[in-house]
C-alpha cells in the first residue's frame, strides 16, 4: 500500500500519491512538475491510474532534476542544514549514481544508506 504524500513515477512522469478508491479500483495522484533546475512544483492536477499503470515506474530525469528529487527526500526525512542537504544531494547524484540510478521508490533507502554510513 502506498502512503499518501509519497512521490511516485508513472509513465515517466512524477506524481504525489493521494489515495486508492476501492469502488472505482483506481489510484489518485497529483501531477508534480520538475523543472530543468530540479525544483518540484505540485500542479494539483489529479490523475487516476489502475494498479497496472503503477507498474510503469521508469523515469528519465536529468542530473539537476535528480538533484532536486534527492534534496526533496533528504529534507523530508532528515534535519540537516541547507548546505548539508546540498552537499549530500550533489554527492549522491554526481558520484554515487555513477554505479547505477536507483528506482524512485528505492531512493529513500538509498539515501538512508548514504547518510547513515
Amino acid at each position: 500500500m502506498i502512503k499518501q504524500g509519497t512521490l511516485i513515477a508513472v509513465g515517466g512522469e512524477l506524481y504525489e500519491y493521494d489515495r486508492y478508491d476501492k469502488n472505482l479500483k483506481m489510484h489518485f495522484a497529483s501531477e508534480i512538475i520538475i523543472d530543468d533546475e530540479g525544483h518540484l512544483v505540485q500542479t494539483y492536477i489529479l490523475n487516476c491510474f489502475s494498479t497496472e499503470d503503477l507498474k510503469d515506474n521508469a523515469v528519465n530525469f536529468t542530473e539537476p532534476q535528480w538533484y532536486g528529487i534527492v534534496a526533496h527526500f533528504i529534507r523530508q526525512a532528515y534535519d540537516l542544514t541547507d548546505e548539508d542537504i546540498e552537499m549530500a544531494a550533489e554527492d549522491i547524484v554526481y558520484r554515487c549514481f555513477a554505479y547505477g540510478v536507483p528506482k524512485l521508490e528505492e531512493l529513500p533507502e538509498y539515501i538512508a544508506e548514504y547518510l547513515n554510513r
